[in-house]
C-alpha cells in the first residue's frame, strides 16, 4: 500500500521568499508545515499585506486579479490588551494574494519563529465549479518592546476559470527584510486512498 503522506521538499530560506516549484500532480492534496521568522525590526501586523502566499502554475502566477476568495480571522494582543480581529481580507472578500502573518521580526526580540500550517485541497482541480481550497493557521509571540501575540485562521478558495492549469508552485513572501535561517517550510503530498 502506498503512503498516504509523502514528503516532497523542505526549504530553509535565507532570502525574502520561499518558492516550491515543480510540484508533482500525483497527489490529491498538499500540506505545508513549518516555522517563519523575518529579520526586519517590526512585528508584522494583520494590516501588513507585505507577507503573503500565492499559488501558481508553470505558465503564470494567479495574481493578476482578485482571484483569492477567503475569510480571515485573527486574534491580536499587545501587552495583554486586545487589539482587534478581522473577518474579511477585503471589502469584497477577494484579494490578489493570501495575507500571511504573523511573521515576527528579530530586533530586540527573543521570540520563537511563528508556527505555520496550510492544507491545500484539490490542488490539481481545473473545473469551473469547485476550484482549489485551502485552510491556513499561524501564530506568533513577540517579546520585543511592542510585545504582541497574534493568531490567524484563514479559509478560502481559488475559483478556476477552466483556463489555468493545475497548481505546480507555491510562493511565500516576506515583505520586509528576509526570512531568517530559523525559518523552515516543508511540503507534503496527501493521497486520499
Amino acid at each position: 500500500m502506498a503512503d498516504a503522506i509523502t514528503h516532497i521538499s523542505t526549504i530553509t530560506p535565507s532570502t525574502s521568499n520561499i518558492e516550491f516549484t515543480g510540484i508533482p500532480a500525483t497527489y490529491d492534496d498538499l500540506l505545508l508545515i513549518g516555522t517563519l521568522k523575518g529579520d526586519d525590526t517590526t512585528f508584522y501586523t494583520p494590516t501588513n499585506a507585505n507577507n503573503y502566499i500565492r499559488f501558481g502554475n508553470s505558465s503564470a502566477y494567479w495574481n493578476a486579479a482578485s482571484n483569492y476568495n477567503y475569510v480571515q480571522l485573527y486574534d491580536r494582543y499587545s501587552n495583554s490588551a486586545f487589539l482587534g480581529y478581522q473577518h474579511n481580507n477585503a471589502s469584497a472578500g477577494t484579494s490578489d494574494k493570501i495575507v500571511a502573518w504573523p511573521i515576527p521580526g528579530s530586533a530586540n526580540d527573543g521570540n520563537n519563529p511563528a508556527g505555520f500550517w496550510m492544507y491545500i485541497s484539490g490542488y490539481r482541480n481545473t473545473t469551473d465549479s469547485v476550484g482549489i481550497g485551502w485552510q491556513l493557521f499561524q501564530g506568533g509571540i513577540s517579546n520585543s518592546t511592542n510585545a504582541e501575540e497574534i493568531v490567524q485562521l484563514s479559509a478560502g478558495t481559488l475559483p478556476n476559470t477552466g483556463t489555468i492549469a493545475a497548481l505546480d508552485r507555491i510562493y511565500i513572501n516576506c515583505g520586509n527584510g528576509n526570512f531568517t535561517t530559523s525559518s523552515k517550510m516543508s511540503l507534503y503530498g496527501i493521497k486520499n486512498s
